[in-house]
C-alpha cells in the first residue's frame, strides 16, 4: 500500500486537490443562491410596503375629501341660511324658527367652496 501512494503522489494531490476546488466552488454557488433569494425577499417585501404605502395614502386623500366635502356642506347650508334670513328680514316675510334657503344659492355656495379648498 505504501508503494502505491509512494507512486501515485500526483493522482492523489490532483483528486484532493480536485476535491477541495469542487468543495469552494459548491459553497461559493450555494452562497450566490442564498444571496439571490435574499434579494428577492427583500424586493417583494419592499414592494409590498409600498402598496401598503400606497393605499393608506388613498385612503387618506379619501379621508380628506370626504371630511372636506362635510365641512362644505355645513358651511354651504349655514350661509345659505344667513343670506336668506336677510333677504327675508329686509323683505319682511320671514317665517320664525325656520332655517329655510334657496337650493340654488347652497348650491353655488357648496361648488364655491369645493373649489376653494381644492375638491373640485
Amino acid at each position: 500500500m505504501e508503494n502505491f501512494i509512494k507512486e501515485n503522489k500526483m493522482i492523489i494531490a490532483i483528486i484532493v486537490g480536485c476535491a477541495i476546488l469542487g468543495g469552494f466552488f459548491y459553497v461559493t454557488q450555494i452562497s450566490k443562491q442564498n444571496s439571490i433569494e435574499k434579494q428577492q425577499q427583500i424586493e417583494i417585501q419592499t414592494k409590498l410596503q409600498e402598496r401598503k404605502d400606497q393605499e393608506k395614502a388613498t385612503e387618506l386623500q379619501n379621508s380628506r375629501e370626504s371630511l372636506g366635502k362635510s365641512s362644505c356642506v355645513s358651511e354651504a347650508q349655514r350661509i345659505a341660511v344667513e343670506m336668506n334670513q336677510d333677504s327675508c328680514n329686509r323683505a319682511g316675510y320671514c317665517i320664525p324658527g325656520e332655517d329655510m334657503y334657496s337650493v340654488t344659492q347652497y348650491k353655488n355656495l357648496y361648488e364655491v367652496c369645493l373649489q376653494r379648498k381644492g375638491l373640485k
